[in-house]
């Protein structure tokens, strides 16, 4: 059965997606945006009649806050639902407070409690770590670094749909193209390649990212982030300011776009500058 998106709003409607998969053993939803995200969620579920006691599994693809932000609350709000996380991710959700610090660095005290607000943690026994090619019923994950280390992404084998967080980088319905996820802080431009390579040999028949929804031409998407990366690191290499090379991507994206993507470039440059050594942001590992 094909999967349903839930627009978490966070960052505003259609840009952070999380997903819901419908199983004969129960519900599981992929990603959960931030803490602020939980009502979209839940309301969500009640639109296609699933109870939150009915949802098994609750995976993240990786520990960054529009991702798992809102895990600890979603973990509450669904009592029989187990954690799946990446191995290298999981104790940062039993104790969020490392990832607290180094996301306060990225965002900024102000930023960081008006987006995510405290972060809640999860039960150890209610955690469950997958690697690489681990299988849990139908679904098939993978490890997928480039992005960040402690990213996966998830294979739901019955319907061929790949669950790619930030791993196939970014594209909005809205525009016809997309960029790579160069956010900090552990961005490494020859891991991402790998990993788009990773994806493509896995043929799904759909791949589904956080921002923003399903993508709509695989083989250009894949162009787009592969070139991408070359011109990012590129741009990371020859520009010294961080504030210098947010306006060297912003100049890279159509002029229609740069509103919408303005945000992306922000985070993607925070991302090659920490990655080029000019900043240092504190890095959760």
């Amino acid at each position: 059965m094909a999967s349903t998106l839930i627009d978490t709003g966070l960052y505003g409607p259609g840009r952070t997606a999380a997903y819901l998969i419908l199983q004969d053993s129960g519900a599981t939803i992929f990603d959960t945006g931030a803490r602020s995200s939980l009502p979209s969620i839940l309301a969500r579920l009640d639109e296609v009649g699933v109870e939150a006691t009915d949802v098994s599994r609750i995976v993240l693809s990786h520990v960054h806050l529009d991702h798992a932000g809102g895990a600890g609350a979603l973990m509450m709000a669904c009592p029989n639902a187990t954690l799946i996380v990446h191995p290298r991710g999981a104790r940062h959700m039993i104790d969020p407070s490392k990832l607290d610090l180094s996301s306060r660095l990225v965002y900024g005290d102000e930023v960081f409690e008006e987006m995510f607000g405290s972060l809640m943690p999860v039960p150890a026994e209610r955690v469950k770590t997958v690697e690489d090619g681990e299988e849990i019923g139908a679904f098939k994950f993978f490890d997928s670094p480039g992005h960040a280390y402690h990213h996966l992404v998830m294979l739901d084998q019955a319907s061929g749909e790949l669950f790619a967080g930030d791993a196939f980088g970014l594209a909005y319905p809205e525009f016809k193209f997309g960029l790579p996820s160069t956010s900090p802080t552990q961005f490494d431009p020859e891991a991402a390649l790998t990993t788009y390579d990773k994806i493509i040999e896995l043929a799904p028949t759909q791949i589904l990212i956080a921002h923003f929804g399903p993508i709509r031409n695989i083989a250009t998407q894949l162009d787009d982030v592969r070139n991408g990366i070359e011109q990012h690191v590129q741009i990371g290499q020859s520009l010294r300011d961080t504030n210098q090379i947010e306006q060297a991507l912003l100049n890279n994206v159509p002029s229609d776009a740069r509103d919408h993507f303005s945000l992306d470039c922000h985070m993607n440059a925070l991302g090659l500058a920490h990655w080029a050594g000019q900043v240092e942001l504190g890095p959760v590992k």
